[in-house]
C-alpha cells in the first residue's frame, strides 16, 4: 500500500497509512482535531503520539511534542544507546526495576535486564514497541481514540495475561486527556505512562529558553544507576528546586513527589 494513502476521514478525524513493519503489518496514523484548532496524531505502533499541534498566533499551530516522520525512524530509535521512547505508552512497568527482579508473596520473577542490571520501561520489548489495535474512534465534540494491547502471560517474564486500553481524548478546551484501563489474569505489577517529550517552542529551538515549574517540594533520592533508595529529599536550595519557575535543565531524569493542592503538577 502506498504510504500516507488516506483511508477515511470526517470533519475532525483522519486515518492514513504510516508505513509497514518488517513483519508486513501496516501501521496507521490517526489525526483528531477539535473546534478550537488543536490537532493530535497517533500511530498504533506503541500507541504513540507523533505530534500535538496547539493553536498559536496568527491562526497558526505549534507542534509541542517531539516525534519522527516515518515508522522506520521509530523502529531504529530503539537501537540507540539511550532509546527516547518518543510519545509511546510505556509498560508493563515504566521506570526501572532493580536487579530485573521482583516478588509477589513468596514467588520471585526474574525479568529481562535492558538497563545494566535493571529492567527499564518494560524490558527488552516493552509496550512502546507493541502493535496496538485501534478499538474505538469517536469524532464530533471531544473526539477520542482508544487503543488496546494484550500482553501474553510471561511476556518479558511478567506474570499474567494483561489486557490494556489507553484512551486519548481532546476536549474543546484544548486539553489532551489520557486514561488507562488494565485487566490481568494473575497478580502482577503494572505502572503505565505516556512518554512524550514537550517543547513549547515547537521544533525550531531547544528548551533552553523555557522555564520549568514543578509543584513539588520533595523528590526521590536516586542511586547512581537511577534506582530510588526509598528516601525523600527536599528540593529547597538544590539544583532541582522548581517550585518557582526556573530555566529548564539540559537533562533531567528524576521523580518528584507532587504536592496535591489542586494546582497544576507542572
Amino acid at each position: 500500500m502506498e504510504k500516507n494513502n488516506i483511508s477515511y476521514l470526517s470533519s475532525n478525524y483522519v486515518a492514513k497509512s504510516f508505513g509497514i513493519l518488517p513483519d508486513g503489518r501496516e501501521v496507521n496514523a490517526y489525526t483528531l482535531s477539535n473546534s478550537s484548532g488543536m490537532e493530535v496524531t497517533f500511530i498504533n505502533y506503541g500507541a504513540t503520539i507523533t505530534s500535538l499541534k496547539v493553536p498559536a498566533a496568527n491562526d497558526t499551530t505549534t507542534d509541542v511534542v517531539l516525534g519522527f516522520d516515518t515508522i522506520e525512524a521509530y523502529i531504529e530509535a530503539f537501537s540507540l544507546p539511550s532509546a527516547p521512547y518518543f510519545g509511546s505508552v510505556i509498560g508493563r512497568y515504566a521506570g526501572r526495576i532493580s536487579n530485573a527482579a521482583f516478588s509477589i508473596g513468596e514467588q520471585e520473577y526474574l525479568l529481562n535486564a535492558n538497563n545494566g542490571a535493571n529492567t527499564l520501561h518494560g524490558g527488552t520489548v516493552g509496550f512502546g514497541r507493541a502493535y496496538w489495535q485501534m478499538e474505538k474512534l469517536h469524532g464530533g465534540e471531544n473526539p477520542s481514540i482508544t487503543f488496546s494491547y494484550t500482553s501474553p502471560d510471561g511476556e518479558e517474564h511478567f506474570p499474567g495475561e494483561l489486557t490494556v486500553e489507553v484512551t486519548y481524548t481532546i476536549t474543546e478546551n484544548n486539553e489532551l486527556v489520557v486514561s488507562y484501563k488494565a485487566q490481568t489474569t494473575k497478580d502482577t505489577v503494572i505502572n503505565l505512562t505516556q512518554h512524550s517529550y514537550f517543547n513549547l517552542e515547537g521544533h525550531s529551538q531547544s528548551i533552553s529558553n523555557l522555564d520549568l515549574y514543578v509543584n513539588a517540594t520533595q523528590m526521590l533520592e536516586l542511586r547512581s544507576d537511577g534506582i530510588p533508595t526509598g528516601e525523600f529529599l527536599n528540593v529547597a536550595e538544590s539544583d532541582h528546586d522548581y517550585t518557582n519557575p526556573a530555566s529548564c535543565p539540559a537533562s533531567i531524569d528524576n521523580s518528584f513527589v507532587l504536592t496535591n493542592n489542586g494546582e497544576p503538577a507542572a
